[in-house]
């Protein structure tokens, strides 16, 4: 008896993730698989890759910078410094290269009369829908044989992955509070030795 060609594909997948899990060591195929395309998508060649082909500059601070605003809306500088893990330096001569190319403005929070809020600009929103549009680009290749039945499954899946992979996140930091100790050689400063 020969199986669909939906099952032919599951099973496919399913051989692939039981070997990327057995080599990275994971007992999860599937968080195997997760752990590979975030390294995949958060490398600085893929990124750079992406970001030229979508705007025609290879730098991925600076577009990585437009995309937060454009995700979350306007930020404050030490916000942007945080989720980029970047310097506040480096987000000071960020901020000034795009605002003196017109893509963002500086304005005043309304929740702190001296603080300062990053937003874009009209031309920074069309550049951010640039990157939007090369995503959606990406994607639609990526599944271009999938049909759209698979298509609807599989954002289905995902839909549920990531409401729940937000509610442990929160569920996380909110048990952060007690964590266990640390490793030698890897505690912070501000985290003392404990012992059992």
């Amino acid at each position: 008896m020969r199986n669909s060609p939906h099952e032919q594909a599951r099973s496919e997948s399913e051989r692939e993730a039981d070997g990327a899990a057995s080599v990275r060591g994971y007992r999860t195929p599937a968080l195997a698989l997760l752990s590979d395309l975030v390294l995949l998508w958060s490398s600085e060649a893929f990124q750079r890759s992406v970001f030229e082909s979508a705007t025609g500059v290879a730098d991925p601070l600076p577009m990585n910078f437009l995309y937060r605003l454009a995700v979350r809306g306007p930020l404050k500088p030490s916000q942007l410094a945080a989720e980029l893990a970047t310097g506040r330096s480096n987000i000071s001569k960020v901020t000034a290269r795009l605002e003196d190319s017109g893509l963002i403005a500086r304005t005043s929070d309304p929740d702190d009369r001296r603080g300062v809020l990053v937003a874009l600009t009209p031309d920074g929103q069309a550049v951010a829908q640039r990157l939007f549009d090369a995503g959606d680009r990406m994607v639609a290749d990526i599944v271009a044989d999938w049909g759209p039945e698979r298509m609807a499954d599989f954002t289905t899946l995902l839909s549920g992955f990531v409401t729940r992979a937000r509610d442990y996140s929160e569920r996380l930091s909110r048990s952060a509070a007690d964590p266990p100790p640390a490793p030698p050689g890897l505690r912070s400063p501000a985290q003392p030795e404990r012992t059992p």
